[in-house]
């Protein structure tokens, strides 16, 4: 229980960090609530530039966007190559707001690898922006440097704790997820392997269920889902070794 509150806690850190500094009064706690859904638009991209898009969402008359070009897509109905994306962020009434223009700038850099997950259903237009409401979730970040993954291409867990960067480890758990989800069987084995080590599992109340849910889904056999089982308690007997 302690570690949970201690993920929830690093969740309402890392969002405050994103939130302009005028805002502080509003309600920020983003608690997961299922599995990742394969319509919600997550890619990764690098930032090329800055622009200006009008009414991305309503309430909203003009906000400043990134244009990413997309070098991965995760999930959602988006395509590769440049796309706006319209980072909204808290107002003084809790709805969506523009960012200003430095701080997009100082925030996401040119050349910046940044992971973008909307959390909305994809765009119907190809080239419509991606408009990420903090509000509703949402988010962009900036992906550190120097990421060990697995043969797979997942992020490893057994030997990377994103816990201290709370958004990318959510980020890189739906990215395992839905690539364990799209794997073939001779993969899957070895992929919730290494996805059972995600300590998030140990933070979110239903983080169990949903371990048992990806284990049924993969069809393992008993000596397979005796082992991942195994990864899921070593992983939450070593964070309870943890200061």
């Amino acid at each position: 229980m302690a570690r949970m509150r201690a993920g929830v806690v690093l969740a309402a850190t890392a969002l405050l960090f994103l939130l302009p500094k005028q805002v502080s009064s509003c309600e920020i706690i983003s608690v997961r609530r299922s599995l990742a859904e394969s319509e919600t638009p997550r890619v990764v991209g690098r930032v090329m530039g800055y622009g200006e898009e009008s009414r991305p969402v309503p309430g909203v008359e003009r906000a400043v966007s990134l244009r990413i070009d997309v070098e991965s897509v995760n999930s959602g109905r988006v395509e590769r190559g440049e796309r706006p994306v319209v980072p909204l962020f808290y107002g003084a009434n809790c709805a969506s707001m523009s960012m200003s223009y430095d701080d997009v700038v100082k925030r996401y850099p040119v050349g910046a690898v940044v992971a973008v997950s909307s959390r909305g259903h994809s765009p119907a237009r190809s080239d419509a922006p991606i408009v990420v409401e903090q509000n509703q979730g949402g988010f962009v970040i900036v992906l550190p440097a120097g990421i060990r993954r697995t043969a797979d291409g997942d992020l490893d867990f057994g030997r990377v704790d994103p816990s201290q960067e709370w958004l990318f480890g959510e980020f890189e758990f739906d990215r395992a997820v839905l690539a364990l989800r799209a794997s073939d069987r001779s993969q899957r084995f070895r992929r919730l392997l290494n996805l059972a080590r995600y300590r998030g599992f140990h933070e979110w109340p239903d983080g169990r269920k949903w371990l048992d849910t990806l284990i049924s889904e993969s069809r393992l056999s008993k000596s397979q889902r005796a082992a991942v089982l195994e990864a899921f308690r070593t992983s939450q007997a070593s964070s309870r070794l943890e200061p």
